[in-house]
């Protein structure tokens, strides 16, 4: 993750270099320091350096910061920030969008939540910054859900999903299957899954935009259907395919 923060020191000094590059005589220097047009000089430059909001600058992403009884689900929020992530690349240029991976938890390991993909590579760029900046400032979290801040094209690793020891112990008549789409998995392997007592999968679903994904609705408690999220592996014949799952309470 890239922390603001850190980048403090380096500004200020970006801002003072700024200021004294500026053509100047050598007995100027002392009276420059008690000039108000120095003073106001200074505060232009640490003005242009200094991280901004990019959030509280868009109506459509007044949603991050409201407060509700019950939090988003992980599909919910995602679902949300849309709006704010359009409006805020097109005024940063920042080419944002959001998709579930793993990012780094309270706990040890990795847990589900919020990847944001940008194109923009500078990590000292002013929009990096500023955007660095604003979920600093909500800590790392929107609606409930951490964040880290991936370019674009940096493949994610999930964490295991506890579906698959449903799917290790599941008996199939055929040994060979080819796997192509969310589809073919759910034809297959769907009812190893939905079938497990203890995983209580009500409903399983492609999911939309993953061309090897699926969505789980489950009956079971919170913490449960967290360790669902994930990935899967299984046999198409050609060697193992990862599958990944997204689930969702019901209750």
């Amino acid at each position: 993750m890239i922390r603001s923060n850190a980048m403090n020191q380096n500004l200020l000094l970006a801002a003072l270099m700024t200021i004294l590059a500026a053509p100047c005589r050598a007995d100027d220097i002392g009276s420059l320091r008690s000039e108000p047009r120095f003073n106001a000089a200074v505060e232009s430059a640490l003005t242009a350096y200094r991280p901004r909001d990019i959030f509280a600058a868009e109506t459509s992403c007044a949603i991050l910061d409201i407060k509700t009884f019950q939090p988003f689900s992980l599909p919910e929020t995602l679902r949300q920030v849309e709006p704010c992530l359009r409006a805020v690349s097109a005024r940063h240029a920042l080419a944002l969008t959001a998709e579930p991976g793993a990012v780094a938890g309270s706990k040890p390991g990795a847990a589900l939540g919020i990847i944001l993909r940008t194109r923009e590579a500078s990590a000292l760029s002013s929009g990096m910054r500023d955007l660095s900046h604003s979920l600093d400032i909500r800590g790392w979290r929107l609606l409930g859900h951490q964040v880290a801040v991936r370019r674009s094209g940096q493949p994610e690793a999930f964490a295991r999903s506890a579906a698959q020891k449903a799917l290790d112990q599941c008996v199939l008549l055929a040994m060979v299957r080819e796997i192509k789409t969310s589809e073919d998995f759910i034809r297959y392997y769907g009812r190893c899954i939905t079938r497990d007592p203890a995983l209580k999968v009500r409903d399983i679903q492609p999911w939309p935009g993953q061309e090897l994904g699926v969505t789980l609705t489950c009956a079971a408690s919170e913490p449960e259907t967290r360790s669902l999220n994930g990935i899967v592996a299984v046999n198409a014949g050609m060697g193992p395919v990862q599958i990944r799952i997204l689930a969702r309470s019901q209750n």
